[in-house]
């Protein structure tokens, strides 16, 4: 995707939506059904979770969510390519002429966010037990809201991975 929007200069939210919908419609080809999982890693990390004080339970998921977050907001506020990626989202062109290579790093911006996604996808096999082209259908919009409703400028340049956890827990 990132090669596509760097070479196309086409805006990433098209290019991000085509790609979805074309790979979704590929799920649909492989099953419309859901498949379950009947695997005992699944069972094992489904029911995994810990006591924490005051009487509650953290699941892996939860510890494994909290994780990305940090990991999300040390890369963003303390590395060469969080600033990277501020920069291009602020203006593409003055990043450009700072030296930042934008092609490279709309590529692994892009690259970055297809892994995270796929861990995502994981994780919520792993909740389900089961693989369904169906689930996660209108999540997008919910995902958008979120990270606007926590602060990030579809525009670019603005916004923090904290701002978006908050935005994702003020919609429930």
């Amino acid at each position: 995707m990132g090669l596509l929007i760097d070479a196309l200069k086409i805006p990433a939210f098209i290019i991000t939506l085509a790609g979805m919908f074309f790979l979704r419609g590929v799920s649909y080809l492989v099953s419309e059904e859901s498949i379950p999982i009947n695997h005992p890693v699944y069972d094992t990390l489904s029911g995994l979770a810990w006591t924490i004080p005051g009487g509650g339970r953290l699941s892996a998921m939860g510890l494994l969510m909290l994780l990305v977050v940090v990991a999300g907001i040390f890369v963003a506020h303390r590395t060469r390519f969080g600033n990277q990626v501020y920069a291009i989202g602020g203006n593409a062109t003055s990043a450009n002429l700072m030296g930042i290579s934008t092609r490279s790093a709309t590529i692994r911006i892009y690259m970055l966010s297809t892994g995270l996604a796929t861990l995502a996808g994981i994780v919520f096999s792993i909740y389900t037990q089961a693989g369904y082209a169906l689930a996660g259908v209108g999540v997008e919009l919910d995902a958008i809201a979120s990270v606007v409703i926590g602060g990030t400028l579809l525009s670019g340049g603005v916004g923090t991975v904290l701002g978006t956890l908050f935005g994702w827990r003020s919609r429930d």
